[in-house]
């Protein structure tokens, strides 16, 4: 086991819930800005890796990552603009 895994399995058996949340809050609000730049920078445009590391059900249960991908790709550093005619809080069914 590594020296990392060891102080982590340590130190969440002498934090209290409570000071666990508080610790992640603090993390995912400071940190969140840097964990975005680095992913950019190691997966780029790459949809699967981006889904499976920000854990969305786009890529494991769903498969829309791959669609996203080649539909989208083409468009991702175009600037669009106009309405997408689709009125807020209705269904597309």
């Amino acid at each position: 086991m590594s020296k990392l895994m060891h102080l982590k399995k340590r130190l969440r058996g002498t934090l209290s819930d409570g000071q666990v949340k508080k610790i992640r809050a603090y993390q995912s609000h400071h940190f969140r800005g840097l964990q975005h730049a680095a992913f950019s920078l190691l997966f780029g445009s790459n949809l699967k890796a981006l889904a499976i590391l920000y854990g969305t059900d786009k890529w494991s249960s769903h498969w829309y990552a791959p669609h996203y991908h080649a539909n989208f790709h083409p468009l991702r550093r175009k600037k669009i603009s106009g309405s997408s005619g689709i009125v807020v809080g209705s269904s597309l069914r």
